[in-house]
């Protein structure tokens, strides 16, 4: 398969590195980024690309739209493709910002950063496309770094977006918080490690909602009370220990039972 790609962000460079490594061709590179686009234009043998209008039919058999959220919009509406598949890698957008019939999206549902790129294959992709060709194109990239492969409409897609960042970007601020405490305090960190581990492991075989204990599920409000007097100094950090408290307690509130009419 061959395919142009703009952006040389994250994405980017780990899509067109899969791509090379599984013999795909890259047959053009744009990046606003005009240092980072000539660095990765070499490496994958690509002509770097000086217009977003260069990018044109026939030229390949897709682009990938590899570029931040805000930008998908206007990126697509300059380059003149309407039969050649154009595929972006947002989770949270619908395949409409893509003014073509064959416009799909692809995104993981993994952090892909630069410089520390997942070296294993369990990365679950998320695929959406507006036509069966489009959707062959964004299956054969998938299949370059990933064997969970799943489609999903954007409906499907923004939930699990939402989530994402919930389960992901959330709990890695509540981890910064943490190690910052723990700074402050001097207290070592990494104690914390095994306790932060087992949470993961124990939802591989229970549920999360199963496995939640501390003081705001069991109603310990002097623990509770102790432990936000210990951020006093941090008003903002109160108030995500206080909005998570309540959030606790009210997920595991008894329920009322009714009483006989």
């Amino acid at each position: 398969m061959t395919y142009t790609l703009v952006g040389t962000g994250n994405m980017a460079w780990f899509l067109s590195n899969k791509l090379q490594e599984a013999g795909h061709r890259c047959m053009g590179l744009y990046g606003r980024n005009k240092t980072e686009a000539s660095l990765l234009a070499a490496i994958l043998n690509a002509p770097l690309l000086h217009q977003l209008f260069h990018i044109r039919e026939g030229l390949a058999d897709c682009c990938i739209l590899a570029v931040t959220d805000n930008a998908v919009a206007e990126v697509a509406a300059k380059i003149p493709l309407r039969d050649t598949v154009m595929i972006h890698t947002s989770g949270s957008l619908a395949l409409d910002v893509i003014p073509s019939q064959n416009g799909a999206a692809l995104w993981c549902i993994y952090s892909i950063v630069k410089n520390n790129y997942p070296q294993h294959r369990n990365i679950p992709v998320i695929c959406e496309a507006g036509s069966i060709k489009a959707l062959e194109k964004v299956k054969t990239i998938a299949t370059t770094f990933s064997d969970t492969i799943q489609q999903a409409t954007w409906q499907q897609r923004q939930y699990l977006h939402l989530t994402a960042v919930m389960s992901n970007n959330f709990i890695n601020h509540l981890l910064a918080i943490c190690s910052e405490v723990c700074k402050e305090t001097k207290v070592p960190f990494e104690l914390l490690t095994p306790i932060i581990e087992q949470t993961f492991q124990r939802i591989k075989t229970n549920t999360p909602l199963d496995t939640q204990t501390g003081p705001a599920k069991r109603g310990d409000k002097n623990t509770i009370q102790r432990h936000l007097l210990l951020l006093q100094q941090h008003p903002e950090w109160q108030k995500v220990y206080e909005f998570l408290t309540a959030s606790i307690e009210s997920m595991y509130k008894p329920v009322e039972k009714k009483k006989d009419c």
